[in-house]
């Protein structure tokens, strides 16, 4: 084996090392070229410079982060690698996607007898280098795996791989080497330890993550790290990997590229693994006891990662130390090391990754090496580590610790954490079993969404007065669980501080007395008020927790005090029994139940009455009450009342007080609780203020989302999807304004504005554009001219698709088929939208005459987990396709669905797994 590294000058050199070794005659020759200068065009020359002077060699390249020669660290250079083998033959490899498919197709064209390793170099930015890997793996489950994936100093730009002359932007190249008697010897070293909680990924797509802990990562990312990092994402991160385990084998993945909200990383996650930020341990690199080889080689490769340079620096070098030893060896700083671990074929980054071969039938013992002395820079960076992962240790003790604790109080309590607005930001699992909610309809809600209506407030403004001057508040509480249940807790809530003594968060503890208090309650309950013979207090709470939709109106006699002043205690209750004796003749049905409360107070109680309906009953009951003359024995005297009414079963009682208490004030007879009203009217008073600021402003603007050809994976066409853009910047979907527009007269102009920025958008695109359009459009006489007009002036109508919503009822069938068929003689083509919701109709598919039935996402989302899902969606497209339709699978969300729409035969899918709405500007030209 002749072996030969060197740092490019200029192409005479380069010739002069070609001939002064004789490679021209090798016939077993690996040329590889680490080319950090950074320029393409460079890159290209020096890829068809060595294939023409080498016309027989295998030659790799592949665009760096750094370079590495005879163990020292090197940048923007180019470094050039012969090996000359002479008992091995070089298979040299490729694929134009690095996916899985990619790596199985490779891992198939290899002979399986004496192939034992292989080098591959990926494209470092868009391609799946760790999916690539595992179709490898499937394949070839015994193949030694090195290399990495190229890069380009950090810019996250574009990087260049090569074979044989052969510039690529994507894919994989890389080299086999066949030979029964080839002695490898590889390794790997991760000197980064985890530092810091251990958090959740809570949202991420393959190997982009979203949300950790349930908060943005650039969140997550600016509390720790601060402003200044967030705003160089992802160059100023890569120091600090995550950290999740794998098999008992921590694995690193550092940042590749940002993206809206998210940051794209060098490998996959998956939601749940728990990662934690990461640090260098420079003793470790060292020192280096474990990265030794144990005999020598005769050539020997180094890929390691940009994101150890970025941090370690020239501390690095002592990784390498080993290269002394040998008369000379290579590599390069990559955005991810491929390798081979005792579990699976990984893509890892902050690692030293080495491969080493020999063709030799004996090799020699290395001896041991001695620790590089450092300059005094970088002893003190050594110095900072060696503080900082003392630190860590004393942090995992102390968390496992706290860890302990927590275990032992999660099992015998309920425990919740909130904020110090009230909001809940954790809940144990006997929270939610006791509770009834899930997890995620807890987290972010306050915790009266368990408050019981029984439960007074007063007792929370007093809680709430005493945790918030710092002090710990117990005492005992019933609350409600999701099916309407109560259950009562001995609560304790503990403020927790900062270092500046600020309250930063509150913790509850709590424990279930519910058994206890309901047996006292089975000897204490008396459902029957005594002196009126009514259902009581309690027997209102029991009927209105298994009811539906109550509706209640608190009954108050009006100077009930004066009676019992002036005529005694005695007439008092004599009038309290009158009034119970009359008032439920005057109720108009047995729906009506009537409730004797405390004091003077009663409660008219119905389960599903319209609200018009139960207060004008009330009304006529108050009139029939003030015509009653009550106390005949006393000559009769007139009762006046005031009626509190009461229609949201959440704290209903204590509502109806509240219109009691307002309909004294306003000096009416009775008042409706009308707060939900209020609080939407207000919502939907400003949003509409929001839809004509931005209509008068042009911040209507439509989002293109590609609809997917499912057999050829190519996008022909687009959905039009309405946003809204406030003054701040913030991009609103219909969901938030559509139907208040629908309710003002803004809704026409938002239609027409949709179809002409559309339109504008797309004529000077070659894809097909479809665009949503609703009943009360087509119902729109100035509408539907306009979009006659629209269509008339487009150059190719056959491109426009007309999706009509299938989810609204529709009245009128002729104005609808007339419309179809007018726009259909113009060119354009029409598609049911949201079909299998809703109004689902098969009837009148053959009446529109409809060129596309889109198939409702709420069937879509669930075809690969239900049955019944799935076979809907058949029965539609089979269908769909009887009479002649073509088909759109949406809300495509992941690989899974993708593949059964595929199995399926549905003709095109459209969803985030294929592509995210975006503005014309972000659409592929």
């Amino acid at each position: 084996m002749k072996v030969l590294n060197f740092q490019f000058e200029n192409s005479l050199s380069l010739l002069k090392h070609i001939e002064n070794n004789a490679f021209q005659t090798e016939k077993n020759l690996l040329v590889q070229f680490f080319d950090g200068r950074n320029d393409e065009y460079l890159f290209g020359e020096m890829s068809r410079q060595l294939f023409s002077l080498l016309p027989n060699a295998t030659i790799l390249g592949v665009t760096t982060a750094g370079e590495i020669l005879d163990g020292k660290m090197l940048e923007n250079s180019v470094l050039i690698s012969f090996c000359a083998f002479s008992h091995t033959k070089l298979i040299p490899l490729s694929s134009p996607t690095c996916d899985f498919n990619g790596g199985k197709s490779i891992g198939k064209k290899l002979p399986k007898k004496h192939v034992k390793v292989a080098i591959f170099f990926s494209e470092g930015l868009k391609g799946k280098p760790e999916y690539f890997l595992h179709g490898v793996d499937s394949v070839c489950k015994d193949l030694i795996i090195a290399g990495g994936a190229a890069a380009d100093y950090e810019r996250f730009s574009k990087t260049l791989i090569s074979l044989n002359g052969e510039v690529f932007s994507n894919g994989v190249v890389g080299v086999a080497f066949d030979n029964a008697t080839l002695k490898i010897q590889n390794q790997w070293k991760l000197n980064w330890n985890p530092i810091g909680k251990p958090m959740v990924i809570t949202k991420v797509q393959d190997n982009t993550i979203f949300e950790l802990d349930s908060r943005p990562i650039c969140e997550v990312i600016r509390h720790y790290f601060g402003d200044d990092i967030v705003a160089n994402l992802p160059s100023s991160i890569v120091k600090f990997p995550l950290i999740k385990t794998e098999n008992g084998v921590n694995i690193a993945r550092a940042p590749i590229a940002i993206t809206e909200g998210a940051l794209v990383f060098g490998g996959n996650f998956a939601i749940g693994d728990k990662v934690r930020f990461g640090i260098a341990n420079i003793d470790a690199i060292i020192e280096n006891n474990d990265s030794i080889l144990l005999q020598k080689p005769e050539v020997f490769w180094i890929y390691s990662c940009m994101g150890c340079k970025a941090f370690a620096g020239k501390i690095l070098e002592n990784e390498f130390h080993i290269c002394n030893v040998l008369d000379t060896t290579s590599g390069f700083f990559s955005y991810g090391e491929f390798f081979k671990t005792p579990q699976s074929t990984q893509m890892l980054n902050l690692t030293t990754t080495i491969l080493a071969l020999s063709e030799q039938e004996h090799m020699e013992t290395l001896p041991a090496l001695k620790v590089i002395q450092l300059d005094e820079k970088h002893q003190n960076i050594a110095v900072m580590s060696r503080l900082t992962n003392a630190i860590v240790d004393e942090l995992e003790h102390t968390i496992k610790t706290l860890d302990a604790y927590k275990i032992a109080l999660d099992a015998n309590s309920i425990v919740s954490k909130t904020n110090t607005k009230g909001i809940i930001t954790y809940v144990n699992d006997l929270f939610v079993k006791i509770s009834g909610y899930t997890r995620e309809e807890l987290i972010g809600r306050s915790h009266r969404i368990i408050r019981h209506p029984d439960m007074h407030s007063s007792t929370f403004q007093d809680m709430w007065q005493t945790i918030t001057k710092g002090k710990i508040w117990q005492g005992m509480i019933t609350n409600r669980t999701k099916s309407g249940e109560a259950y009562h807790v001995d609560t304790t809530i503990v403020p927790l501080f900062d270092e500046n003594k600020n309250i930063i968060e509150f913790i509850s503890t709590r424990n279930d007395l519910t058994k206890i208090i309901t047996q006292q309650q089975q000897i204490q309950k008396q459902t029957t008020d005594a002196l009126t013979n009514l259902p009581n207090r309690i027997k209102l709470f029991d009927d209105l927790a298994s009811s539906s939709n109550p509706i209640i109106a608190l009954v108050n006699i009006d100077s009930f005090g004066e009676i019992n002043r002036f005529y005694g205690f005695e007439s008092g209750n004599t009038m309290l029994k009158e009034f119970a004796n009359t008032l439920p003749k005057m109720l108009p049905s047995s729906s009506y139940k009537l409730y004797k409360l405390d004091a003077d107070n009663f409660v008219i109680l119905n389960d599903g009455e319209k609200t018009e309906l139960f207060c004008k009953t009330i009304e006529h009951i108050i009139q029939q009450i003030h015509a009653h003359q009550f106390l005949s024995e006393l000559q009769g005297i007139s009762a006046r009342i005031s009626v509190g009414i009461a229609n949201k079963k959440a704290q209903i009682l204590s509502r109806a007080e509240e219109a009691l208490k307002q309909a004294r004030l306003k000096n009416c007879d009775w008042f409706l609780s009308s707060e939900k009203e209020e609080a939407i009217y207000l919502q939907n008073f400003h949003m509409l203020s929001t839809l004509k600021n931005a209509i008068e402003n042009d911040r209507i603007v439509p989002y293109y989302q590609a609809i997917v050809n499912v057999k050829t994976k190519c996008t022909t066409k687009y959905e039009s999807l309405i946003r809204l853009i406030d003054e701040n910047g913030k991009v609103y979907t219909p969901y938030f304004f559509l139907e208040v527009a629908k309710k003002s007269k803004y809704y026409p102009t938002l239609t027409r504005i949709m179809i002409e920025k559309t339109l504008y958008d797309f004529a000077s695109r070659e894809e097909d554009i479809a665009i949503n359009l609703s009943v009360e459009d087509i119902e729109d006489k100035e509408t539907v001219a306009f979009i006659k007009n629209a269509i008339i002036n487009f150059e190719e109508p056959s491109r426009i698709t007309f999706e009509l919503t299938e989810t609204e009822a529709i009245q009128d069938y002729l104005t609808i088929t007339t419309f179809i068929k007018t726009v259909k003689e113009l060119g354009v083509k029409i598609a049911i939208d949201d079909f299998g919701s809703g109004y689902s109709n098969f009837a009148y598919l053959a009446q529109f005459n409809a060129d596309v039935l889109k198939i409702d996402g709420t069937i879509i989302k669930e075809i690969a987990v239900d049955n019944n899902s799935y076979q809907i969606a058949a029965t539609i497209h089979d269908f769909a396709k009887r009479l002649g339709m073509q088909t759109v699978a949406e809300f495509v969300f992941n690989q899974a669905i993708d593949e059964i729409v595929k199995e399926l035969n549905i003709d095109f899918a459209q969803g985030y797994y294929h592509a995210e709405p975006v503005p014309v500007e972000k659409l592929p030209l």
